[in-house]
């Protein structure tokens, strides 16, 4: 039986690089300096995650995912919870960008919210299915326009905190946290009111820095993977994004980071080159096999470059270096269709030939990165 632990396939991809800008965007450094003006950002950025979960398949990336949501999904304290405050912001969202106007007419002009009748408040109207009517040659046509709100379909844990506390609270919601704006005017005080709200959060900062502990799991699974005798390029592919989150945890993590950036990595085709250059350039040939699992061409290659470039957000030498190492293969990929199958600067070399050098210079350099 294949061993899939370290094995990640096309479709998941988009899921594990939404993790890892996740985790750029919300490092240990930066959860250092978190303040309630990030509450927005932070909940817009699991929104992203919410989204991309169902497509993650890798066990140990969805075991990740869950690790993070399942710390979102506890109490806060006995005063706050997480998932209150979920609710809070997306309620808030709404009642700002749709409290008052429902999709446009279908002759292109604004549409209105048809209040439920009678008109109750806007909380109602946010949990709640409701309709919106448009004239159109004459003809009144009533078409239904979905709740507002929307349960995260994340992990069960996660989900299942948010959906039991919509269902508890109803229609009448605490009103220390949420002003149900009984009337279509006050849509502005709603809004400050709940602005109000979050940047009064005394929890936020506390439970933000407690998601940050699925870098240390990564640590130490990349830790490991440095530590075996032979990786296959399924694996190193693996590694690269490890390599991508590493950087964003601890000091340790960091540290380790330093290592490999520094580390020199030499085959027979490239000697001298570093240990990321080389983990990039066997990500390519990886990719690109047509007998593999990917079988990609030039294009996909490039977007596959770009993709993961566009998730490097820490600023550290060994981020550094990838993103160089992915651009600098971008640019060979942007000026020879045929690269990697042929390569322009070892012609004579056959891509297999290529391919098991290359392995085994990687194997041989991760020996000298966890010594001592």
């Amino acid at each position: 039986m294949t061993d899939t632990t370290h094995t990640l396939v096309a479709g998941e991809l988009p899921g594990i690089r939404a993790f890892l800008e996740f985790q750029g965007t919300w490092s240990a450094d930066k959860i250092t300096n978190v303040t309630n003006a990030d509450v927005g950002n932070y909940y817009a950025s699991l929104a992203n995650l919410e989204a991309a979960y169902a497509g993650v398949q890798n066990a140990t990336w969805k075991t990740w995912y869950d690790s993070l949501f399942e710390t979102l999904g506890q109490k806060v304290n006995d005063d706050e919870d997480f998932a209150e405050y979920r609710l809070v912001w997306e309620y808030a969202n709404w009642v700002r960008n749709n409290a008052i106007w429902g999709p446009p007419r279908l002759d292109g002009s604004q549409g209105y919210v048809d209040e439920p009748n009678p008109w109750t408040n806007y909380w109602y109207t946010f949990r709640h299915s409701y309709t919106w009517s448009t004239e159109l040659t004459g003809d009144d046509i009533t078409q239904t326009w979905g709740p507002g709100l929307s349960v995260p379909s994340a992990p069960t844990t996660w989900s299942a905190a948010v959906q039991s506390l919509a269902d508890r609270w109803g229609d009448t919601p605490p009103e220390n946290l949420i002003d149900v704006g009984p009337a279509k005017t006050d849509q502005q005080n709603c809004v400050t009111f709940l602005t109000s709200v979050l940047n009064a959060w005394k929890g936020f900062p506390t439970i933000v820095g407690e998601t940050i502990a699925v870098n240390q799991e990564q640590h130490t699974t990349a830790t490991s993977l440095l530590r075996e005798t032979q990786l296959t390029a399924d694996d190193y592919f693996y590694l690269l994004h490890l390599l991508i989150a590493v950087p964003n945890g601890d000091q340790s993590a960091r540290q380790l980071a330093q290592k490999i950036a520094d580390l020199r990595t030499t085959s027979l085709e490239y000697p001298n080159d570093t240990f990321v250059n080389q983990l990039v350039y066997v990500t390519l040939l990886h990719l690109s096999d047509p007998l593999g699992s990917y079988g990609w061409n030039n294009v996909q290659l490039q977007k596959a470059l770009q993709d993961l470039e566009g998730v490097i957000l820490a600023l550290d030498p060994l981020s550094t270096a990838i993103k160089t190492g992915l651009i600098q293969s971008g640019k060979v990929l942007n000026s020879d269709d045929s690269y990697p199958m042929q390569d322009p600067y070892c012609p004579n070399v056959g891509f297999t030939q290529r391919k098991s050098d290359t392995l085994a210079a990687l194997d041989k350099a991760r020996t000298t990165i966890v010594a001592g």
